[in-house]
């Protein structure tokens, strides 16, 4: 993805700050994940930060997360509420 994208003329900018996104796993990362790890290379191309924000409880959800996007973006990036909303949770947000 990185080399089709410079090949394309892709031009990095400059910002104050990077931004943060924050993907949910259940019918949204596990929905299409190629598609998402595509995303995240193309954020990551931008230095933007990704993290994964889950309300996930049950043990087998969580290692779910832990096997697929927690091995694509780091398991320090992978958040875990166990059950509370996660506004509070996101960084840059709190």
């Amino acid at each position: 993805v990185a080399t089709a994208a410079r090949a394309s003329g892709f031009k990095e900018e400059k910002r104050e700050k990077n931004l943060c996104v924050a993907l949910d796993y259940h019918k949204t990362y596990s929905a299409d994940p190629k598609f998402w790890d595509t995303f995240i290379y193309m954020c990551w191309m931008r230095k933007w930060d990704v993290y994964c924000v889950s309300h996930s409880m049950d043990d087998g959800e969580k290692q779910d997360i832990r096997d697929s996007i927690g091995k694509v973006i780091g398991m320090d990036k992978v958040i875990e509420t166990d059950g509370k909303a996660k506004l509070p949770y996101v960084p840059y947000y709190s």
